[in-house]
């Protein structure tokens, strides 16, 4: 009779720590593991373990995150200025590189937008993204590295 009572105890606790896990992992946080190196011009490297969190509201420039199941820092946010100078689009006061954008210039980038950037491709192609569409930001990097 007792053994059969910590075996439900037992099982109760495996479902419990189940749910937990992914509900954690629906969530709040998630996981990915870098498979290519597409992503040196923001330091991620081949096989490095990435966590996100998903809850998150508030970005700043030089904040890592996920969209479209890519990876992408953030080089402007609510309130700078995207110019256009020759063939030059700048950011404020930073040149970002000789790109056509879909934008009517001066663009102030809006409330709730942000503009990325990665080495695959960048916001050049899309325009300024939605914050609500960002996946997750980057809390936790693990280099893993072959030997």
């Amino acid at each position: 009779m007792k053994k059969n009572r910590n075996i439900i105890f037992l099982l109760i606790k495996i479902i419990l720590i189940t749910i937990i896990i992914y509900i954690t992992y629906k969530y709040i946080f998630g996981f990915y593991i870098v498979k290519n190196s597409n992503y040196k011009s923001i330091n991620i490297n081949p096989h490095d373990f990435l966590i996100y969190y998903k809850k998150e509201k508030e970005y700043q420039n030089n904040d890592i995150v996920f969209y479209n199941d890519n990876i992408y820092r953030i080089i402007g946010t609510n309130g700078q200025v995207i110019r256009k100078i020759g063939n030059k689009v700048m950011i404020d006061n930073d040149t970002i590189d000789e790109v056509n954008l879909n934008l009517t210039y001066p663009y102030t980038i809006k409330e709730n937008e942000l503009f990325l950037f990665n080495n695959m491709e960048d916001s050049r192609s899309f325009g300024c993204i939605n914050i609500n569409d960002i996946k997750g930001k980057l809390v936790f990097r693990m280099q893993i590295r072959d030997f």
